[in-house]
């Protein structure tokens, strides 16, 4: 079966993409695991992205479960609480901050390295994006860039790097690269 592209149609998908854009550019540009990825990249990842809408008293993510996903908060608080890593327990974050990357990165917890290090509950409604792990791979495997420049090496070397920017994170990554 032949699919034809009305221009109504094509106008449709051209202004879905530039919404994606206007919606997830800004907050990757903003995140310092994205910093320093080449602009077509930051687009690539920004058409990938996912809203995600969490209630107060939801859990977003539960410690020692797999984590595929990483979310930054667009409007909210999220509380966190963690047995693991007890520094963090009652830490709130708010607008900008992010979770769930360790996993994604491979600097959690688990044989593997890929079970969140804690649990994440919403405070109030909170407005998130998801970038998905398999997204992610999909990209990097799509969008081929020398390794030193691939989103999960920028982002390692960003959260090395970023010592003052949101340090309860960056403690968390040490924590698990000394054990």
């Amino acid at each position: 079966q032949i699919v034809c592209f009305t221009p109504v149609l094509l106008g449709v998908v051209v202004l879905g993409h530039r919404l994606l854009l206007e919606m997830y550019k800004p907050q990757l540009r903003i995140c310092p695991l994205f910093q320093g990825l080449e602009e077509n990249i930051i687009t690539q990842l920004a058409m990938v992205m996912q809203a995600y809408l969490a209630i107060k008293g939801d859990i977003i993510v539960q410690e020692n479960q797999v984590g595929e996903q990483m979310f930054m908060i667009v409007k909210g608080e999220v509380k966190l609480d963690s047995e693991c890593a007890p520094k963090v327990r009652g830490k709130v974050w708010a607008d900008g901050a992010f979770f769930g990357e360790l996993p994604m990165l491979g600097l959690a917890n688990g044989e593997l390295r890929n079970q969140h290090v804690y649990t994440v509950e919403a405070v109030e409604e909170s407005q998130l994006s998801v970038l998905n792990l398999q997204d992610m791979e999909d990209m990097e495997r799509d969008y081929p860039v020398s390794v030193d420049k691939s989103p999960r090496c920028v982002a390692v070397y960003a959260l090395s790097r970023h010592k003052s920017f949101a340090l309860h994170q960056c403690c968390l990554v040490w924590l698990y690269l000394a054990t």
